[in-house]
């Protein structure tokens, strides 16, 4: 379970073209908030823990955190390291630029309690970069990297497909660049058109068009399947729908459920090969797993042959398939 504490803009120099934090987090630009407010809402979400040995993490999201003035930065920290030290909150992490990394804040950072620090790479191509107003250049990316792993804290990218002058071919090259660097784990958030953003405007122009939802979720699989080679976890897939987002949100490629939709495409392109043209087969499936065949009213099982009889069995296992056809041995497919 992670605690979010939204921190919009803060430490930011300037606003990149696609970002509107408060329509990405919920939470207006504001003064930082109290250490009395942090513990508040820290005690508000530990009351909903059900299973006290579910470990609880802290985090600082929606601004550039090492780039606030130390004490700034050490004033939010010290009013939840209390719960670090007593065990109660097992990790913190934070969210930065690449260009706001110095060893001396990392070793600042560890000894309160931070353990992972999660970098908004964006992309790793440098035009693109200076298109989207980010104003950090992939070698800070690099630097940045490096001094967090040597530092022996967790590193994750967050990463966004299609930003302005971007190329599906220079994603996959930015995943891999960043891939390269280790990171245990990305974020992947597809770039959105949102109200009131420098974007919104060149869209209007007709400067920008954003990717389709079935594009997007086509590249994404193709991440995906790199990313599971790679042994690099994926922890999101498109920002999270909240009526601030729907709100604000004037066109891209947005679905509630995007990874789900990612998970639908590829299980069906799998069941397809492994049919290998015989209609006639079975598929077992648990029932717990079946939102991801019959994702956005069935999409991707719709390419399936109609005559394949798929059965709900909690006794198979998660996150595996099961295809049986008359003859054959049966065929295990990986979701």
């Amino acid at each position: 379970m992670i605690v979010p504490f939204f921190i919009p803009f803060a430490g930011c120099g300037h606003r990149c073209i696609f970002c509107n934090q408060e329509t990405i987090s919920g939470a207006l630009a504001q003064q930082l908030p109290s250490p009395k407010e942090l513990q508040d809402t820290l005690e508000r979400y530990l009351q909903s823990v059900k299973d006290p040995s579910q470990p609880v993490e802290a985090a600082f999201y929606g601004g550039s955190f090492t780039a606030l003035p130390w004490s700034d930065q050490e004033r939010l920290l010290s009013a939840i390291f209390p719960y670090r030290v007593n065990g109660t909150l097992k990790s913190l992490r934070v969210s930065t630029r690449p260009d706001a990394i110095t060893q001396e804040g990392l070793e600042r950072l560890k000894a309160y309690g931070v353990e992972t620090v999660e970098l908004g790479v964006q992309s790793m191509e440098d035009e693109v970069l200076w298109q989207s107003g980010r104003f950090h250049t992939a070698a800070d990316t690099i630097r940045a990297s490096k001094a967090i792993c040597e530092a022996d804290l967790h590193l994750v990218h967050q990463l966004m497909p299609g930003l302005l002058g971007a190329s599906f071919s220079g994603d996959l090259y930015s995943l891999r660049a960043s891939a390269a660097l280790r990171p245990e784990a990305v974020r992947l958030y597809p770039t959105l058109v949102l109200r009131g953003t420098p974007l919104e405007r060149l869209y209007r122009e007709g400067r920008y068009a954003p990717r389709s939802l079935e594009e997007t979720v086509a590249h994404l699989q193709e991440m995906m399947t790199f990313l599971d080679e790679e042994g690099i976890e994926i922890l999101r897939m498109g920002l999270q729908e909240t009526p601030s987002l729907l709100k604000s949100l004037i066109c891209g490629p947005h679905h509630p459920a995007l990874r789900e939709l990612v998970l639908s495409r590829r299980l069906a392109g799998r069941i397809a090969c492994a049919l290998a043209g015989d209609a006639k087969a079975q598929l077992w499936i648990h029932p717990y797993d079946a939102s991801i065949l019959n994702a956005n009213r069935k999409q991707y099982r719709s390419t399936l042959p109609k005559t394949l009889a798929v059965h709900g069995d909690f006794h198979q296992v998660r996150g595996v398939v099961t295809l049986r056809r008359r003859g054959q041995a049966p065929i295990e497919i990986c979701i």
